[in-house]
């Protein structure tokens, strides 16, 4: 007998409840996080729609910062306002990017009037300068100088940039042409959800200011050919890095103040990050493995890792400044032994130490032998804890500019921490700090602190692969000796000396004061500076490096100005052969060099720091 049919009131009643229940749940799911996520997918679609729409306009301006060889999806779109702290402050990186050719960077206005009242009118200037040909140049300035926020007068400012016709370019400034640029670039800016700069937009998405991830979703570059490098007798340097790790988004790892990094034999890379008191493992692909160490003084770790060094059947060596001692691992990170340095006999522990005999000594790095090569200066004088800074032995009343130069000498040890000799009679950095002296309570406080000098002489040295070349920057010598301080060679170079002028003077004198906003301590301190005895002339170099097989790498000195641009080093062999040269990357800084490859630090704006890695290919006089 078949059951009865529900009465029609009823089965209404039913089909409410389930409509309410499924409506219910769509509610929590879709204002829940499952919601959000649909959301977001949804937003990401509807804007890789936007993007493909107006990306041929939105690429094809004429505000481009070189006519780049990159591949066009190599491209990011920059929407800038010039008076954007922001914007000033990534300008180097991004104009590092143009230089090297990783991306093709094309330039949007978006003038922020509220809050910067003369972007609008820089805006205008930068896209005038372009029928003139030096919009690149025009773009630089802008971002990088602050004298157009005081003084706008753009037709003074455009003949600066060697614009003859400083009529046209005033003509161009009132066109109506050039505010419709404008528009049109703030109308994209909106199209995009941009409201904020700086922004950067790539075929994959929106990037409000982060160049760095904007980079990362481009399609990775075509590995460098030899028809892209220098001929010559330059060394050729690839002008992208092969392998790329780092990231501020990382959670496993950050680089930290690296004081070293080398290839194990197997292909993996071994990292000494000080500031973390760790030595990172990566795999020959730049994958994380692990991390070894941590702060501490017991076995197998570490209070200020100073040098590493990679030696026969990939022993890994790490000297640890702060407790004084050696420590062997095997290429896996398993700690063999310690030993401290032998302080007796040749390095003298710091006054007041109670944690461990830490020294006063810096590391130069490590032979693939095993031997521990440092330096250290001979000055007596009480070290400042705070500072590790030498007084004076009259203290000042007040404030004071102190300047010295003592004598060092290199000193090498064996893994075990026993001295095997030195090399006397050099040199050591010349040092300038502000001595403070203040009185309380029948109590006295000195302070000090160092003054950052760009042409003072310095005492360089490095070591790798069974030699160390050092020398000071008074002269173009440097000696290349084997660990035991017998010599091999000397380098030598004649250069024309280049004299400290009096506007090299001007500028130091002027950054230094630039850091500083107390105006009364400003005035003070500019009556100190120009106390400070300069050299007569530049450093003839600024660093050194060994590659492996005994080339020794020479830095040529750079004026403060050119600092954040490439590098030029000069290559020798054993004999003191000039090999040609090599041009590094803006922001690079070389740790290990094999026959070819080079492995080291590029740090951005920010100080973040990351690992590169560059193919090296040596002319056929060099190999």
């Amino acid at each position: 007998m078949s059951e009865p049919s529900a009465p029609p009131a009823r089965g209404k009643l039913n089909l409410l409840i389930n409509v309410a229940i499924v409506a219910t749940l769509a509610f929590v799911l879709f204002e829940g996080s499952l919601g959000r996520t649909v959301k977001g997918v949804y937003d990401d679609w509807q804007m890789g729609r936007t993007i493909t729409e107006v990306w041929p306009g939105l690429t094809q301006g004429s505000s481009r910062l070189a006519n780049s060889t990159v591949q066009p999806s190599r491209t990011v779109v920059e929407f800038v306002d010039y008076e954007c702290p922001y914007c000033r402050r990534g300008a180097s990186r991004v104009l590092d990017v143009v230089a090297l050719e990783e991306a093709d960077i094309v330039i949007r206005h978006l003038p922020l009037d509220r809050i910067h009242p003369g972007a609008r009118s820089a805006a205008a200037a930068a896209i005038c300068s372009e029928r003139h040909g030096v919009f690149a140049e025009a773009h630089r300035r802008l971002l990088m100088d602050d004298d157009w926020l005081e003084d706008r007068d753009w037709v003074a400012w455009a003949s600066t940039l060697g614009i003859r016709d400083t009529a046209m370019f005033a003509a161009c400034l009132q066109d109506v042409e050039t505010a419709r640029r404008i528009e049109d670039d703030m109308r994209l800016a909106a199209r995009l959800g941009v409201t904020g700069t700086p922004a950067y937009v790539t075929v994959e998405g929106v990037f409000p200011a982060d160049f760095e991830e904007a980079l990362r979703s481009l399609p990775r570059p075509p590995p460098a050919t030899a028809a892209e490098w220098a001929t010559g007798n330059s060394w050729r340097v690839s002008p992208r890095p092969h392998i790329e790790i780092g990231s501020v988004f990382d959670s496993d790892f950050v680089f930290h103040e690296v004081v070293g990094a080398s290839f194990l034999g197997d292909g993996r890379i071994v990292v000494g990050n000080s500031g973390t008191s760790e030595l990172l493992f990566f795999a020959a692909d730049g994958e994380f493995q692990e991390a070894v160490g941590r702060r501490g003084d017991g076995p197998g770790e570490f209070l200020r890792i100073g040098a590493i060094g990679v030696g026969s059947n990939d022993t890994l060596f790490v000297f640890d400044r702060w407790n004084g001692r050696i420590s062997v691992f095997d290429s896996y990170g398993r700690l063999a032994r310690t030993a401290p340095v032998d302080a007796e006999s040749e390095i003298p522990q710091t006054m007041g130490q109670t944690a461990g005999p830490r020294v006063f000594l810096s590391p130069v790095g490590w032979t693939t032998d095993g031997v521990f090569v440092a330096s250290r200066t001979l000055s007596q004088r009480v070290a400042v804890e705070s500072t590790g800074m030498s007084l004076p032995e009259e203290l000042p009343t007040t404030e004071s500019i102190h300047q010295r130069r003592p004598e060092a000498e290199l000193l090498f040890f064996d893994d075990r921490g026993t001295g095997l000799g030195a090399v006397r009679g050099l040199m050591g950095p010349e040092r300038v700090s502000f001595v403070q002296r203040q009185s309380s309570s029948g109590s006295l406080t000195v302070g000090s602190t160092r003054v950052d000098v760009p042409f003072l002489r310095t005492l360089e040295a490095a070591v790798g692969w069974g030699i160390v070349a050092f020398g000071n920057t008074d002269s173009y010598e440097i000696r290349i000796a084997y660990p035991d301080g017998q010599d091999i060679a000397t380098i030598r170079r004649s250069l024309g000396a280049v004299e400290v002028t009096d506007a090299d003077r001007d500028r130091w004198i002027e950054g230094e004061l630039g850091k500083i906003d107390d105006v009364g301590v400003r005035r003070s301190r500019r009556s100190l500076l120009e106390t400070v005895v300069l050299p007569a002339t530049l450093p003839a170099f600024r660093a050194l490096a060994v590659q492996e097989g005994g080339r020794v790498w020479v830095e040529e000195f750079r004026m403060p100005a050119d600092a954040l641009g490439p590098s030029t080093w000069r290559i020798y062999d054993l004999d003191g052969r000039d090999l040609g040269e090599a041009v590094l990357p803006p922001g690079f800084r070389p740790h290990s060099i094999t026959g070819d490859e080079i492995i080291g630090v590029w740090t951005d704006d920010l100080g973040i720091e990351y690992l590169h890695v560059y193919a090296l290919d040596a002319p056929v006089g060099g190999r």
